[in-house]
């Protein structure tokens, strides 16, 4: 995978960051206590305790790398460990746990949400954004899909997207409810951007490129050479363009446990 992917998150990271700012929006003032799951470099955590103000906060990654940059970042009190939300097992309930570009991320979406439910309180809500639609940014998506028929054509058939990103709203309420939750607010969002190729290239390094590069999503070896072509593809691929248009659908989610769920 680009090893540099940690380092650079907390600067690349544009989009995620807007997408928390509307996020915030939903989120209450001084709740007693705080999960983010799926924090990355801890930009946005940072962001959500500035604007919660909560009792305590305790924010989770998977990524050991991740939470190394988040505590290194650190301008608050909240709790960086690295867990994974499959398997975390804590002591406390929390009157609000946030995913923010994380859920599609999750390996197992129902376990994980099976997790989210039992450690949220009886009146807690659980707060989601994440990107969606199966053409989650057209921009990239094309980029992708010729870098494939250009370089490897032979991988692409190898590939799984290991991304979840549902095609509706509907979709996504299913999901939910399926899994012990009411809905309170769900609602999705077009971030748009007018970009040029650095740009483009900041923003494909801030999520896509850990999807295209990384061993475990290929069912095949990747050849030598295949991170270095994909980077100079990706950053080449608009070279002729003064700016470039990026669209990027986003889900928000507010969510209660159901009752009967909790009996």
């Amino acid at each position: 995978m680009y090893k540099n992917y940690a380092k650079e998150y907390y600067t690349n990271g544009i989009v995620q960051q807007d997408a928390a700012l509307e996020l915030c929006d939903l989120l209450p003032y001084k709740p007693q206590n705080v999960l983010d799951v799926g924090c990355g470099s801890g930009r946005v955590s940072e962001i959500f305790y500035s604007r919660m103000n909560p009792i305590q906060m305790i924010a989770i990654d998977k990524s050991s790398e991740m939470i190394k940059e988040a505590k290194k970042n650190k301008d608050s009190h909240v709790i960086y460990k690295h867990k994974n939300i499959e398997n975390l097992d804590l002591s406390v309930n929390f009157d609000v746990i946030v995913s923010n570009s994380s859920i599609q991320w999750f390996s197992n979406i129902n376990k994980s949400l099976l997790v989210i439910k039992s450690l949220l309180s009886d009146n807690g809500s659980f707060y989601v954004q994440s990107s969606f639609k199966k053409n989650w940014c057209p921009s990239i998506t094309v980029m992708i899909d010729d870098f494939f028929r250009d370089e490897f054509p032979e991988l692409k058939p190898s590939f799984t997207f290991p991304c979840m990103h549902l095609e509706n709203l509907v979709d996504y309420s299913e999901l939910l409810s399926n899994n012990g939750f009411i809905i309170n607010n769900l609602y999705s969002k077009d971030f748009k951007y007018c970009v040029d190729r650095d740009g483009f290239f900041k923003i494909f390094k801030s999520g896509a490129i850990k999807a295209y590069s990384n061993q475990s999503n290929f069912s095949v070896p990747l050849p030598d050479g295949y991170y270095d072509k994909l980077i100079k593809y990706a950053y080449n691929y608009y070279e002729h363009s003064d700016s470039i248009n990026l669209v990027m659908p986003r889900v928000f989610i507010e969510a209660k446990k159901s009752k009967l769920n909790s009996l």
